[in-house]
C-alpha cells in the first residue's frame, strides 16, 4: 500500500496530484493491483485508500467489476516511472480511440466489441501507421490486464491483426547488379570500409543488392 504524488506533467488542471496504489485479492484469491484516481491532497488520498480497503474487506466493492477506464488509469500510473515522458504522451494519444470502452466492464468485453471497434477504425481517414499505433496500444493494455489481473483475453487477442491497405502499391526494390556493386566499391580507398561492404554483401544484410555472382567477389 502506498500513497504518492504523480509527476508534475500528470497533475490535473485543478491541481490533483495524489494517488494510492494497493494490492488486493479477488474472490478466488487472484492478486490484483489497483491504482486510484487523483486527489488534491495527500490526506485525501490516504482517507480514500482507507475507505477503499474497508469496502473491499466488507465486500462492498467487487474488484471484478473493473472497467476499461479503471484498467487504463491503473496502467497509466504503473508506467509513470518505467517509460520515457515521450512514451507517456504517446499513451495519452493512443488511448483516445479506446474511450468508447471506458464504461464497459472488462468481464463483459467480447470479440464482437473488438470487431466493431476495428471496423469503425478502418473507416477513419487516418494513416495506416496511426491506426496500427492505436491497435498496438490496445493490445498492450490487454496484456497488462492479463499480467496483473489474470483476465483471459485469449479468444480476442488471437484475432487482433494489424491494419493493412489492400490497395497499397507495393514499393519497388532497387537492386545493384554485381557489376554496379564492384563499380561502387572501386572508388572507396579505405580498405576497412571496402571490406565491411563486401562482408555485408556476403551476409546478405543489404536487401537492395542483387546477390547474383556472389561467389565471384574477390577480396
Amino acid at each position: 500500500m502506498a500513497v504518492r504524488q504523480v509527476a508534475k506533467n500528470q497533475v490535473t488542471k485543478d491541481g490533483r496530484s495524489w494517488v494510492f496504489n494497493v494490492i488486493i485479492y479477488d474472490t478466488v484469491g487472484n492478486k490484483k493491483r489497483y491504482g486510484s484516481k487523483k486527489y488534491l491532497t495527500k490526506q485525501e488520498a490516504k482517507e480514500a485508500e482507507t475507505d477503499f480497503l474497508t469496502k473491499v474487506n466488507t465486500k462492498e466493492i467487487n474488484v471484478t467489476d473493473m472497467t476499461f477506464k479503471d484498467l487504463y488509469d491503473e496502467f497509466f500510473e504503473y508506467k509513470q516511472d518505467k517509460v520515457k515522458h515521450t512514451t507517456i504522451k504517446t499513451y495519452i494519444v493512443n488511448s483516445k480511440p479506446l474511450e468508447v470502452f471506458w464504461n464497459l466492464k472488462i468481464r463483459d468485453f467480447t470479440v464482437q466489441h473488438y470487431i466493431k471497434w476495428r471496423a469503425d477504425m478502418a473507416k477513419r481517414d487516418l494513416a495506416l501507421k496511426t491506426k496500427n499505433g492505436y491497435h498496438k496500444f490496445f493490445k498492450e493494455l490487454l496484456n497488462y490486464g492479463t499480467k496483473w489481473h489474470d483476465f483471459n483475453f485469449t479468444s480476442i487477442y488471437n484475432k487482433m491483426e494489424k491494419f493493412t491497405d489492400p490497395n497499397a502499391v507495393p514499393k519497388e526494390m532497387e537492386f545493384y547488379t554485381f557489376e554496379e556493386f564492384k563499380q561502387y566499391t572501386s572508388v572507396i580507398d579505405d580498405i576497412k570500409w571496402k571490406s565491411l561492404l563486401i562482408l555485408m554483401l556476403y551476409q546478405k544484410k543489404w536487401s537492395f543488392i542483387h546477390l547474383k555472382n556472389l561467389n565471384n567477389i574477390q577480396v
